[in-house]
């Protein structure tokens, strides 16, 4: 396993996991709307009421002139836990100082001399209590505030009365000065004026339902994007090409597009593009050591016998057999055979395991022709070249295990391999059956296939040190199923479709 360390993540894996998760946030998104409109629409019926103060300010910019209040201080002074608490205590409301404020708005109007004081609840005759009591509680703080002030007034007055003589001009100002305050004390000066009571049902309060739907859909979505990369973090299978790079010390040599089934009559191998293959076919060469060192190569996958084996083996037979190979390609999966298939051909006519029973050779094997291209330059095309294909034949997936043991198949492998250059083995799962296990120590190398967005990569690193454990050799790796973008990201094709390729002459 290689244990190299996991790659910086990039603006465009980002970009691809929330293509995966698509769905995901597009749910989260609508329920969270869906919800907070819900919840905007049954609080809606909150009433509200209005109390309104006339404060006694000075000239000048809203500033409180000797003795007067501005309204904006007069605004912040209503909405303070002091006034909240002797609202409480006033109404008996047991609810904390901090619900009770938060039911309770201030603002001054344009003229800066009034404030409106509006309070939400469900009642509404609760709502006007609440306002009312908040400007009633805070005119009789501003008069409790304003006697105090007088009486200590009234104490150092009356101190310096007493060391004045009688009958003096300047105690006969403080005298008069003393006799205001006294008032002052007995009445209180107000600065503020309750000038209109709230009334109950005069106003009703509405949640915003959109305004509540949005607030829902950007919660959904932030919820959305946790969950989304926490299901790509958790995700146990191979979901981008530079996993397996960590995971398998082996070449890559392969990615490879969903591959559709051809409409009509027409063999897989021809309905494909070649260019992702005829990449999969030069990389193995080349990064391993050529044609004379590949006598026979074995593609297997890791448990799922949906994963390509069969189609990756047939389409490489194909590439190098166009490179003017003699190619031979077996199926050994003898439960679930798919090879024929891909070239046309019945799976269940006699094939390898007739021949391990000692049918003849020539009965086994059969050929398929693949068709050579127009040139491009007017020459004439060179003639078609010849496969051996031999199929799985008749055999029950009891007896799949006992035909595969033994010397039997490997002098079928052998006797093929004196008539060709290249022998293809299409094997069944490494990890579900043991039938690939005998044929690995005497092959030159395996490629092990992984399907995208489905193989786990648990099984892929457990199939990669089985290969290893039974003597084998790891060619490399090869994906399929990829997605169009994720080839591009990681600079795979794009590649013509078969239909866009010159013809083929059949």
């Amino acid at each position: 396993m290689n244990d190299a360390p996991p790659e910086p993540i990039s603006f465009d894996q980002i970009r691809r996991v929330l293509s995966r998760r698509r769905w995901v946030l597009i749910q989260l998104v609508v329920i969270g709307a869906v919800a907070g409109i819900l919840f905007a629409l049954a609080v809606s019926r909150t009433e509200a009421a209005t109390a309104t103060v006339l404060v006694s300010s000075g000239a000048g910019s809203g500033a409180s002139a000797p003795g007067g209040l501005s309204a904006d201080v007069a605004a912040r002074l209503i909405r303070t836990r002091a006034v909240a608490k002797r609202v409480s205590e006033e109404l008996g409301d047991q609810r904390p100082l901090g619900e009770l404020l938060d039911a309770v708005s201030v603002q001054p109007d344009e003229s800066r001399a009034f404030i409106d004081i509006t309070a939400r609840d469900e009642s509404p005759r609760a709502a006007a209590q609440l306002a009312n009591a908040f400007a009633e509680q805070f005119i009789a703080a501003r008069g409790e505030r304003s006697r105090d002030r007088a009486r200590r007034a009234i104490a150092s007055l009356e101190r310096q009365l007493a060391d004045l003589p009688r009958g003096s001009r300047e105690r006969s100002v403080l005298a008069s000065e003393l006799a205001e305050l006294r008032t002052t004390a007995l009445l209180g000066d107000f600065d503020a004026e309750l000038i209109e009571r709230a009334v109950p049902g005069a106003t009703q309060a509405e949640a915003a339902p959109l305004r509540w739907g949005a607030a829902g859909a950007a919660l959904g979505l932030l919820l959305g994007l946790v969950l989304a990369f926490s299901l790509e973090a958790l995700d146990p299978r191979v979901r981008r090409l530079s996993e397996l790079r960590r995971l398998v010390d082996a070449p890559q040599l392969a990615a490879l597009p969903r591959l559709r089934r051809p409409r009509g009559r027409k063999p897989r191998v021809l309905a494909a593009s070649r260019e992702p293959f005829d990449q999969l076919r030069t990389a193995l060469l080349v990064l391993n050591g050529g044609a004379d060192a590949l006598r026979r190569i074995l593609v297997t996958s890791a448990t799922d016998r949906t994963d390509g084996n069969a189609s990756v083996a047939a389409h490489l037979a194909v590439s190098l057999a166009r490179q003017g190979f003699r190619v031979a390609v077996v199926d050994t999966d003898l439960r679930h055979p798919a090879l024929g298939a891909q070239f046309g051909l019945d799976d269940a006519a006699p094939g390898l395991a007739d021949a391990i029973r000692r049918t003849p050779a020539e009965q086994v094997v059969q050929s398929f022709d693949v068709p050579s291209e127009e040139s491009v330059n007017g020459s004439r095309p060179r003639q078609p070249v010849q496969i051996s294909v031999v199929t799985a034949g008749s055999a029950s997936g009891d007896e799949a295990g006992e035909l595969l043991s033994g010397g039997r198949v490997e002098r079928v492998l052998d006797d093929l391999a004196a008539d060709h250059d290249i022998v293809i083995v299409q094997c069944a799962p490494l990890l579900a059956v043991g039938d690939a296990l005998a044929l690995l120590a005497q092959a030159s190398g395996a490629i092990l296939v992984v399907q995208h967005s489905r193989t786990q990569r648990r099984d892929v690193a457990r199939a990669a040190q089985v290969i290893c454990e039974a003597g084998g050799s790891l060619l490399g790796t090869v994906i399929t199923g990829v997605p169009k973008g994720e080839l591009a990201a990681e600079g795979y094709g794009p590649w013509p479709s078969a239909a866009a390729r010159p013809a083929i002459a059949e």
